[in-house]
């Protein structure tokens, strides 16, 4: 199941992203808006399955689920209020 979720982020939003990503960024600070997005995502990649992996392994179901929702929570307020 989480191979499925991953591949359709990877093939559908991923590209979609960082087509909007580019698109908002100047020509002169596309590569470093670009590389910034990749950097944060890689570490993300990294530390999310570690941080909900102990959190599920001690029974914190709740906790992870709190966790996940604050940082969607999260992501649309600052793209509410970045928002031109």
């Amino acid at each position: 199941m989480a191979n499925a979720t991953y591949g359709a982020y990877g093939g559908v939003v991923r590209p979609s992203i960082t087509a909007l990503i580019s698109h908002k960024a100047s020509r002169r600070e596309q590569g470093v808006v670009l590389g910034l997005t990749q950097s944060i995502t890689s570490i993300c990649q990294i530390v999310a399955p570690i941080v909900a992996g102990a959190l599920i392994d001690r029974g914190m179901l709740a906790a992870w689920a709190l966790l996940a929702a604050a940082a969607a929570f999260g992501g649309m307020v600052a793209a509410l209020r970045f928002k031109e």
